[in-house]
């Protein structure tokens, strides 16, 4: 019985008597023919000739599948059933037999069928176990449509049990589409599907599990489609012929069930009423159906006899129409080779055929293949082609790596025993292998310098950059990288090594030798230059690129012109001299000097430039001068000197060298003048002594000056002059250390040293000039006695007897004295007193109250201490 799509099938059998079974026997073995399905139709169906032929087309379906030399003959009519759900309904003449009888005529039936092994493997009545819920037994034989035993060989049996195999009725209350060839109308139901589906139940697809399913208990026989039933998926689900031998058989309704020949396995419906709501003969209700036993059936959609339908009968004792065709495909694999990723090839496989008959055939192939289409082998034709392409997806050429495609022929011919197996051609199974590769990844490498070579002096030398065409992972992976031409572009550089155009950078590798690239300095200015290499993959590599990808170095920097300079160097420095080093303006790029080092004479001293200080072009050096250090040197002196200063182009500039913009010197000169206190002079062997002075910081801002004299040591010897006060005393008159005759000092006191033992003029400034009866003289203190006495009088050489040369109130220059010693005097007009000298000591200038005689100094002492004061005498200091 098959329902509607959306209701229950049913199906009604009926059982052999027991008496009658005896009557069952094998036949001879009959000469092969088309099985033949007699209908008898009744009143109503005769009448409906468009019904009737469609129910001939279903049975002719199944006499063209089979070569069982046997006739059927159903009876059969339209009726309204008076059921909304039921299409048809099939009373079956159903027979049993005790089990090895009926089982052991399977086995022989099938053993000339290479394909049916496993039915030699069906437990025998001593092995045989089922699974039956409780309340239910075992019985002893098997149950079989008549139909079905008249494949396994039983004859007679029309005679024994009428001619009738069944009777079928259609509902009349449906409306039915008679001749799917054009279509289905939406609405009806295909007559021819309901009528093929009706006829499987007449051969033998039934399962005694409906009749647990309908019953709380008894004694339970199999079916002989039974006898391939077991529970889907668990331990008792056989896997190998051994299992399939002692493994239990399922006859429990609402347990999942699978008909199962080790090789196949279709799942089963599990019960009307205990079940998922379909009669268990049949396959599970499950879109697309497995075959035409499905137990539903939609409204305008058709069903044909499927590689399950066909098996499952070829099980329980059909014989498969065995015509001489067969396909066979290419051992393969057939390996597409290498290609890029993204690339769809497509191979042409051929297909032979041997044998006369018309057949056709079925291509499976797996996610990530195509194939142009299944198809046919005509008669008179022996070949045949299938494209398979490559598809561009995750499984195809849209990933990398090797790829292994399964491709399955199925000789498709109605006489297929099940999936992919028709007759008894095996499935022609052939591999398609490729290896996809990631385009190239191509890249410059480096090897030496850099890109950005900085800044550099104008034409300096500068070292190559070295580098490398590196193409990316590795060549199981990726493809290599083609390298095909070079240009260049920006600044002037020159490319050199490298290997000639056009060559293969294989993955993970490198080109050899490497590049390099001579940067040209010569011009000043900012520099970019690029050279580019037109790549792209392995041109003998299928899906390469076409050479668009590029790949650039671009080198870039600075080019300065060095820095230039001019300097004040044409005029001597006095201290406070500015010193001028100016850079010229950019041009366009123009370096910066560095004060690379400098020297300069002792007691001269660089201000406002040091070490590393910069000048920027455009730019000089504002503050930058010369001093000089003469505290502690007497007035007078004359100091000259050198200042050196050595510079550089910016050390960051490449090309720049050690005081390579060169030297600049200038002379250094400058007079000691204006210092106060102690002051020293050094004075070379025959040296003058002349216009050194010392200028006192004490009382009364004495000045002593040297007016001439040599150094006629013959060593350098070093004059200094220092100064105190005058004391209470030397000052008033009344000092122990003066005549009676003096006033007192009048000068700050200065201590000299240095030109002892030569002849030289001292000369003294006075604070004030008296009367006309004043008289004003350079005196020394005798440390031997600590008495102020005239200057002179300590020379250790003899002093002039000339009395002319002696207290000259003049300048020693107008006096015509020279350097005759012994000579002295004052200048009323210059505020001074000098004397010609040969020793050193404390000096000052002496007020006296009355102008002596040169000889008569011992007549103006008052006694005879004062006498002796004044008396001249010589001895050597």
């Amino acid at each position: 019985m098959i329902r509607t799509a959306q209701f229950k099938r049913h199906l009604r059998v009926a059982a052999c008597a027991a008496t009658l079974c005896w009557l069952l026997g094998l036949a001879a073995a009959q000469p092969a023919q088309a099985m033949t399905i007699v209908i008898s139709p009744g009143a109503t169906l005769s009448a409906n000739s468009a019904a009737l032929a469609a129910f001939n087309r279903a049975a002719n379906q199944w006499s063209a599948i089979y070569t069982d030399p046997i006739t059927i003959t159903i009876n059969a009519d339209l009726q309204n059933m008076g059921s909304p759900t039921i299409l048809g309904s099939t009373n079956a003449v159903v027979l049993q037999a005790d089990y090895n009888t009926i089982r052991n005529a399977m086995v022989s039936d099938a053993a000339a069928e290479p394909d049916d092994t496993i039915v030699s493997f069906l437990p025998t009545a001593a092995q045989f176990t089922a699974t039956l819920p409780a309340n239910f037994s075992l019985g002893t034989n098997i149950l079989a449509t008549k139909a079905n035993l008249k494949a396994l060989g039983f004859t007679g049996l029309d005679t024994s049990f009428g001619v009738s195999d069944a009777t079928m009725t259609f509902n009349s209350g449906f409306a039915f589409d008679y001749d799917r060839s054009n279509g289905l109308t939406g609405g009806t139901y295909d007559f021819e599907s309901v009528a093929a589906h009706e006829i499987g139940h007449v051969l033998g697809f039934i399962s005694s599990v409906d009749t647990v399913d309908q019953t709380s208990s008894g004694t339970i026989s199999p079916f002989t489609l039974d006898l391939f039933r077991f529970a889907e998926g668990t331990a008792a689900d056989p896997a190998t012929q051994a299992q399939f031998t002692t493994f239990a058989r399922l006859l429990s309704p609402n347990v999942a069930a699978n008909t199962d020949d080790i090789d196949n396995e279709w799942r089963m419906s599990t019960g009307q009423s205990k079940g998922d709501g379909r009669q268990a003969s049949h396959w599970l209700d499950i879109n697309p159906p497995i075959g035409i036993m499905d137990p539903t059936l939609a409204s305008a959609t058709t069903v044909n006899i499927s590689n399950a339908d066909m098996r499952a009968f070829d099980l329980i004792g059909y014989n498969l129409i065995r015509n001489d065709t067969v396909i066979t495909a290419p051992a393969g694999p057939i390996n597409l080779g290498t290609m890029i990723v993204g690339y769809t090839p497509t191979v042409n496989v051929t297909l032979n055929k041997t044998g006369t008959t018309a057949t056709t055939y079925s291509v499976s192939v797996p996610t990530g293949l195509t194939q142009s289409s299944s198809g046919s082998i005509a008669a008179g034709t022996q070949t045949d082609t299938v494209a398979l392409t490559l598809q561009n997806n995750a499984a195809g050429t849209g990933t990398i790596g090797a790829k292994t495609f399964s491709v399955t022929v199925d000789n498709t011919a109605i006489s297929s025993r099940a999936a992919g197996q028709g007759n008894l051609d095996p499935d022609n199974v052939f591999n398609v292998t490729a290896t996809v590769l990631d385009h190239a990844s191509g890249s410059i490498n480096v090897t030496s310098g850099s890109p950005n070579f900085g800044n550099v002096l104008a034409g300096s030398s500068v070292a190559p950059i070295g580098f490398n065409i590196a193409a990316g992972g590795n060549a199981s992976t990726r493809a290599g990288l083609q390298v095909h031409a070079v240009s260049a572009s920006g600044s002037a550089l020159t490319l050199s090594g490298g290997a000639a155009f056009d060559y293969l950078v294989a993955a993970g590798t490198s080109s050899t030798p490497n590049y390099s690239l001579a940067i040209n300095t010569n011009t000043v200015g900012a520099y970019s230059a690029t050279q580019t290499f037109t790549t792209g993959d392995d041109q003998s590599i299928a899906g390469h690129n076409s050479l668009s990808a590029n790949l650039a170095l671009t080198v870039t920097g600075k080019v300065y012109a060095a820095a230039a300079l001019t300097a004040n160097t044409a005029t001597t420095l006095d201290r406070g001299s500015a010193v001028s080093i100016q850079n010229a303006a950019a041009a366009p790029l123009r370096a910066t000097a560095y004060i690379d080092s400098y020297s300069i004479s002792s007691r001269w001293t660089l201000n406002g430039l040091s070490v590393g200080n910069s000048i920027a072009p455009g730019s000089g050096t504002p503050g930058a001068s010369v001093s000089f250090n003469q505290t502690g040197l007497l007035n007078g002196q004359t100091f000259t000197g050198l200042l050196s200063i050595a510079l550089e182009n910016d050390a960051l500039i490449s090309g720049s060298a050690d005081k390579d913009l060169g030297t600049y010197n200038w002379n250094l000169s400058h007079a000691v003048s204006g210092v106060v206190g102690t002051g020293t002079a050094n004075v070379a062997s025959a040296a003058s002594y002349a216009g050194l002075n010392g200028i006192s910081d004490k009382e009364l801002d004495s000045t002593a000056d040297l007016l001439a004299g040599t150094n006629t040591s013959g060593t350098g010897r070093v004059v200094s002059m220092s100064w105190r006060n005058r004391s209470l005393g030397e000052a008033s008159g009344f000092a122990d250390s003066l005549s009676d005759a003096t006033t007192g000092l009048v000068s700050d006191v200065v201590s000299l040293a240095g030109t002892d033992g030569t002849k030289f003029v001292l000369q003294m400034s006075v604070d004030t000039l008296g009367s006309p009866t004043t008289h004003f003289v350079l005196a020394w203190l005798d440390e031997d006695d600590n008495r102020w006495k005239l200057a002179i009088d300590g020379n250790q050489g003899p002093n002039t007897d000339d009395a002319d040369l002696l207290d000259v109130q003049k300048s020693w220059l107008d006096s015509g004295a020279g350097l005759t010693l012994g000579a002295y005097g004052y200048d009323p007009d210059a505020h001074t007193v000098w004397a010609v000298l040969d020793h050193n000591s404390e000096f000052a200038a002496l007020e006296e109250t009355s102008v002596p005689e040169p000889g008569s100094l011992a007549i103006l002492s008052i006694g005879a201490m004062s006498l002796l004061g004044w008396v001249r005498f010589k001895r050597r200091r």
